[in-house]
């Protein structure tokens, strides 16, 4: 990717978007009945607001990303993290296609259980660099990875920031369909593995020259990554349990309890947990702050561990977010568009307006515009859980038929993840791109082939579902 390449194509991307602010009047929704207003159009002033405001308030994803950065620059530091990595490759040696098919099923499945992308972003990395030392290319690589991780949105099934919002919107329960979810699932992982196993090129690393991000050899300082692995699962399945929703998946309340007996727990009517502590969330409601936060703790722990002084943790940490500093750049400015929605005034954005004229196509649930009207909104609000908190009641009103709300259900989460897949506004994606300095044009040409596939069993999948209503 040439420098500047992907902020050229998110530049184009915003200018059309103010171009069409000029054209296409807001409207707003309101308990399903839409009121259309006119044009509100971006001026020159905003070309230069949108873009702070952009950073102002969607920068925790960039710190993110950077701390992801700072906690794989203090793992290299240690001299067990390229022994590890190393390890694996030695040992798929010969069998380097298994290791392809593990990885695509791992975050394939593990995302559509949890719905939990920027944990499972903390382990892409790592993946990342066995696959580039297993001398895959850097397509086959981001395929692999975060390509598995939108196959793995597109047919959720238990992940609470798909499955659950979807639910918690038209009224259904987390079991439903649950079998026709998991058929869903392994046709389009099936399809995936078969994909990336046939398309994938193998070059000489080394020969090419080609850059590992956020991995370097150091035979010198190779030391036992077994306390480092054991930290590192330990962190993963506590940041698992803290971030995935148990109350509203499986009405499991026992971490919310425990929370709440902790918090009370005083000592001569002191609150001394509480106030030792400060203010956290019970688990199964952890989000992406409480996330950096064992990330730092884990990243900690690990310098204590492996003896690292003050000085070389810090050193580390920040060679490692710097190293990873443009792709946080890049995933915090992808929100841009999504600014220029939240940003409307009286709740009213463009969104509405196109959303409505494709409503009114037709009297009733037509899959077409709905999957038009899906498609829109993931470009639009780049979060799904935002998208169906703007939609979803108007949806439900709209069509009140809830025979059609699993249908409704399927083809938001699809539309969602295929648009995910190409949009210049998919946090995943820029980061995608932009780490492994992947040109768009280059993803474009070697995914579409894919995403006609997905498209192609899901609307098999609806039609086989219109049949038993």
């Amino acid at each position: 990717m040439k420098k500047y390449s992907f902020l050229k194509i998110l530049g184009i991307t915003f200018l059309i978007v103010v171009a069409l602010s000029w054209i296409i009047p807001v409207g707003s929704y309101y308990d399903g009945t839409f009121t259309l207003g006119k044009t509100d159009p971006l001026g020159l002033l905003d070309l230069i607001r949108l873009p702070l405001s952009t950073f102002a308030n969607f920068i925790h994803y960039g710190i993110t990303i950077l701390i992801i950065g700072g906690l794989y620059g203090v793992l290299i530091k240690t001299g067990a993290y390229d022994n590890l990595v190393e390890k694996i490759v030695e040992k798929f040696k010969g069998k380097e296609k298994t290791f392809l098919i593990i990885t695509v099923l791992f975050f394939s499945i593990l995302t559509s259980l949890t719905g939990l992308v920027y944990l499972l972003l903390v382990l892409v990395p790592f993946f990342m660099a066995i696959l580039l030392l297993m001398n895959y290319n850097k397509l086959t690589t981001l395929m692999a990875t975060v390509g598995a991780m939108f196959v793995g949105l597109i047919g959720c099934t238990y992940g609470f920031n798909i499955n659950g919002i979807i639910n918690y919107y038209f009224a259904l329960k987390n079991h439903d369909e649950i079998i026709t979810k998991f058929i869903f699932l392994a046709l389009i992982t099936f399809l995936l593995v078969v994909f990336v196993v046939k398309t994938s090129k193998r070059v000489d690393t080394e020969k090419e020259k080609i850059n590992i991000p956020l991995f370097k050899k150091d035979k010198k300082n190779q030391k036992s990554y077994w306390p480092l692995a054991i930290v590192m699962i330990t962190t993963l399945i506590i940041l698992l349990i803290g971030m995935y929703n148990w109350i509203y998946s499986f009405n499991v309340t026992f971490f919310s309890e425990m929370h709440n007996s902790l918090m009370d727990l005083k000592v001569a009517d002191y609150p001394i947990v509480k106030n030792i502590i400060g203010s956290v969330n019970a688990m199964g409601y952890w989000n992406i702050y409480e996330l950096a936060v064992i990330l730092i703790a884990a990243m900690l722990l690990i310098g204590w561990i492996y003896s690292l002084k003050s000085k070389d943790l810090v050193d580390s940490f920040i060679s490692g977010a710097k190293e990873i500093l443009p792709t946080a750049l890049y995933v915090t400015l992808a929100n841009i568009i999504f600014t220029i929605i939240i940003s409307g005034s009286n709740d009213q954005n463009m969104f509405y307006s196109i959303a409505n004229y494709f409503f009114n196509l037709t009297e009733k649930l037509n899959v077409v515009t709905m999957s038009l009207v899906s498609s829109i909104g993931s470009f639009f609000y780049n979060d799904f859980s935002s998208y169906l908190e703007a939609m979803g009641t108007n949806i439900a009103i709209i069509y009140p038929d809830a025979e059609f709300y699993q249908i409704i259900g399927l083809i938001s989460r699809t539309m969602y993840g295929l648009v995910m897949f190409i949009a210049p506004t998919s946090l995943l994606l820029v980061g995608g791109l932009t780490y492994l300095n992947i040109s768009y044009k280059e993803w474009l040409k070697y995914i579409w082939k894919y995403l006609i596939q997905v498209l192609v069993i899901a609307l098999l999948v609806m039609v086989i579902m219109l049949i038993f209503i």
